[in-house]
């Protein structure tokens, strides 16, 4: 912990702001000077994919896990890959991320990224079931904006599946 974690910290709320740009040239600051500490990569693997470079933030995520394999840079390499319809990547990511913290099936994001990419590889029922985990694990998920507009989302989409059912539970 530190200085660059109470930026990350700040940086979910300011994205653009001076806080997030310090937050950068702080974890920069760290791999030029400690090139094998995983830390550093984890972190702009985060911040990366905070601002939406998805790339970056596999890049990032990569070596990080190279140094030292975590189950938050597998969480952001499950939405990053995700976000660029690398769908079989993200669900390994997502087994891996498990594997190291089985907390990670309450972890909203992630859960969202697996039940799309599972959404995407026409794999409805996982999808579904996905999202059922999540909601079983944080009932309060049930109520937010994001869950039911993925969730409205598959039942337009899948309406004609025999999986549909599922969906009105």
């Amino acid at each position: 912990t530190g200085l660059g974690d109470v930026f990350l910290c700040l940086v979910k709320i300011e994205q653009n702001s001076d806080h997030f740009i310090k937050a950068q040239e702080y974890y920069q600051k760290v791999i030029q000077e400690y090139t094998d500490w995983y830390r550093g990569y984890s972190s702009m693997s985060s911040l990366e994919l905070n601002k939406g470079n998805d790339l970056a933030a596999i890049e990032y995520g990569l070596k990080s896990n190279n140094l030292k394999e975590t189950a938050l840079v597998y969480r952001n390499l499950v939405i990053a890959y995700q976000h660029i319809g690398e769908f079989e990547k993200s669900l390994d990511a997502m087994g891996m991320a498990y594997t190291l913290d089985n907390n990670m099936f309450s972890e909203k994001y992630m859960m969202y990224s697996v039940a799309l990419s599972y959404f995407n590889l026409k794999k409805y029922d996982l999808a579904v079931n996905t999202l059922a985990t999540l909601v079983q694990n944080r009932p309060e998920i049930k109520n937010e904006k994001n869950y039911k507009k993925i969730l409205e989302h598959m039942k337009k989409e899948i309406k004609n599946d025999p999986n549909y059912a599922k969906l009105s539970e």
